[in-house]
């Protein structure tokens, strides 16, 4: 399915209108639960060099596919774009993040991201907890 998500994004892109926002999102996350992450993660850039305007669920999706791929370098980027953007943080998303960072073994950066979420007022939950405390440990 996302071969097929792709080409639409390419016929997207080369039409007279542009792509959407709502179609770009549609397929990052289709490209995320194939385990595409690279091409999710070149969608999302490709999204911001057409100026298409990124939205929550844009990043939401670009970062849980890096996230799952556990490239927590990547995802640490895209978190630190969205903190500067309107884009909500969600829970989610961090999560996703402190995940990728639990991982790979990246406890510090795990911390970053838990103290990042109290400096935004992104409420905490069980995973955040879990994923923070299991990247400590390792």
């Amino acid at each position: 399915m996302w071969i097929e998500a792709l080409q639409l994004a390419t016929v997207m892109a080369n039409s007279k209108n542009g792509p959407s926002r709502i179609a770009f999102n549609a397929t990052i996350n289709t490209c995320k639960n194939g385990g595409m992450w690279e091409k999710a993660s070149r969608l999302f850039s490709v999204m911001v060099q057409h100026k298409v305007e990124t939205d929550a669920i844009s990043f939401s999706a670009a970062i849980s596919a890096s996230g799952k791929a556990c490239h927590w370098s990547k995802t640490l980027q895209l978190v630190s774009l969205m903190a500067q953007t309107p884009a909500d943080l969600g829970v989610i998303t961090c999560n996703a993040a402190i995940n990728a960072c639990e991982k790979g073994t990246k406890w510090e950066q795990s911390l970053w991201l838990f103290y990042m979420m109290k400096e935004k007022k992104v409420e905490s939950n069980t995973t955040t907890y879990s994923a923070t405390i299991s990247a400590w440990r390792k």
